[in-house]
This record gives structure tokens, C-alpha cells and sequence, in this order.
């Protein structure tokens, strides 16, 4: 092959990928506009409105939060509710922010280093804000920590739309768990139904966003696994019952036994003390 032909044959490779590329793009714009931005638009709206009726209503929503030691729960207060949108034409992210606040500050002692550091990245990762007074020993090591929990904790939920993955991303954070969850929805799950358990589960009117759906089939499947496992549990109940039965029994005659092999060395003593005075 000649220099040009080779020339040409790359040339012709990167124009075949760049209308590859072209193409793919178009797509991706073409499934946004119908599909991503009317979902957006309509996400933006629900949340504006939504925020808007909360903050005149001013309900504080209380939660509970297990913050403390031991995983004990703190309540908090939800409240001051906003929307963010980074286009109000073609936006590719709609926010609903809110703030969980602290009727007052919570203080607290942990004692040991472990303990200290794992509580520390629990709190950073719901970003809650708090004060640390470290206590060292007489090696200067950390010995324990005093904590005083200050607030607010914020309260994020985030719509994304992915064009390239043909879904929107919802990130969640601290709502049903410390830190950020993700979940990734196809357009055909995303209506105003969906939207409605958003607004319930940000005011944990609900626990979860999805109903699980499960077929005939597999609840049958459920139901007789449901009924081996009671089937089962009750032959193990009649076997520990027989069991302790017998243990009782063998309990019982081993006393009786002793009490007669004791009665004979009585019997037996006593005879012999009687041969012996004869």
C-alpha cells in the first residue's frame, strides 16, 4: 500500500468515527428533548410548588436521626425548603433543598480513639455540623472526645438528566441513610406518580419510593417456602421437646437410682453393725 493510500484509509477511519460520534450525539439529543425535558420542566415545577405550600405551612416535620452513640436517635426538625435548576429552559438539574435543624445542641462523650474516629466520619458524611474537644492520656494519644452537635444537617434531592444513559439519576441525601444514594430511573417509571412519593418520602410520610411488585408465581414460590420453613421450625420444636423429655426422664431415674443405691448402703451398714454385736 502506498503512503497516500494509507493516508487516505486513516482519513477515512477518523471521518467514519466523528459521523459515528455525530450521529450518537443527535440521538442523545433527540431522546433528551423528548423524553428527558419534559420530565425535568415537570420535576421543577412539582418541587417549586411543593417548597412554595411547605414554607407557608410551616410544618416542621420532625425525624429522627441515629446519630448518637450506640446508633441512638436525635430529632431534628425539616424545614426551609428551596429549588435549584441550572436552566429554566433545558435544565439538567432540578434540587430540592432543605435543612434538619437542632431545637438545641446535643453534647456528648465518647471514650476511646476507635470510637472517636468512626464517629467523626459518620458525622462528616451526613455533614452535620458539630464540635470536637479531644482528651489525650498521659502519652499525649487520643483517650476520648466530647462532642457538641450544632446543626443543621442538610437534606438534598437531586434530579439529573442522562442522555447517555437514557434515564435520570435521582441522588438522595440523608433521607433514608447517611450520605448520598443514588438511583438511576428510566423515563417510563418517571410520572407524576413518582413525583408524589418524592414529596411523601422527603416527609417520610412513606419509607420507600417503590412498591415492590411480585407475580402470582413467585408469591406462591414465597408461600410455600414460608410453610417449609414453619413445617420445619415445627419438627424441630417436637425434637427439642422429645429431647428434653428424655433428658428429664433419664435425670429422674438416675436420682431414683442414687436413692436406692444409698438405701442399700444403709441397709447394708445396719446389718452388718447387727453381725457385728451378735
Amino acid at each position: 500500500m502506498s503512503l497516500l493510500d494509507e493516508l487516505k484509509a486513516k482519513a477515512d477511519e477518523r471521518r467514519t468515527d466523528a459521523e459515528l460520534e455525530a450521529a450518537r450525539l443527535e440521538e442523545q439529543a433527540a431522546f433528551y428533548q423528548a423524553e428527558l425535558l419534559p420530565r425535568m420542566l415537570a420535576t421543577y415545577n412539582f418541587l417549586k410548588e411543593f417548597s412554595a405550600h411547605l414554607n407557608v405551612v410551616d410544618e416542621p416535620c420532625e425525624l429522627s436521626y441515629p446519630i448518637l452513640p450506640e446508633e441512638k436517635a436525635v430529632t431534628l426538625y425539616q424545614g426551609e425548603y428551596s429549588v435549584a435548576i441550572d436552566s429554566r429552559q433545558e435544565p439538567t438539574q432540578v434540587e430540592l433543598r432543605c435543612t434538619a435543624t437542632l431545637p438545641e445542641a446535643v453534647t456528648y462523650e465518647i471514650d476511646g480513639k476507635q470510637l472517636v474516629d468512626r464517629h467523626r466520619k459518620m458525622l462528616d458524611t451526613y455533614g452535620l455540623k458539630y464540635e470536637c474537644t479531644e482528651r489525650k492520656d498521659e502519652r499525649f494519644e487520643l483517650a476520648s472526645a466530647g462532642f457538641k452537635l450544632i446543626g443543621p444537617l442538610p437534606v438534598r434531592v437531586v434530579f439529573v438528566a442522562d442522555s447517555a444513559s437514557r434515564c435520570i439519576t435521582v441522588h438522595l441525601r440523608n433521607i433514608d441513610q447517611a450520605g448520598v444514594k443514588t438511583l438511576n430511573l428510566s423515563t417510563s417509571k418517571f410520572d407524576d406518580n413518582f413525583l408524589d412519593r418524592v414529596g411523601r418520602f422527603v416527609l417520610r410520610q412513606q419509607s420507600t419510593l417503590f412498591t415492590a411488585e411480585i407475580s402470582d408465581e413467585a408469591r406462591k414460590k414465597l408461600q410455600d417456602k414460608l410453610a417449609e420453613q414453619r413445617e420445619e421450625e415445627e419438627r424441630a420444636r417436637r425434637v427439642l421437646e422429645a429431647e428434653r423429655a428424655e433428658l428429664e426422664k433419664a435425670e429422674f431415674e438416675s436420682r431414683a437410682s442414687v436413692k436406692l443405691s444409698r438405701a442399700v448402703q444403709s441397709a447394708a451398714s445396719k446389718l452388718k453393725a447387727r453381725l457385728s454385736k451378735d
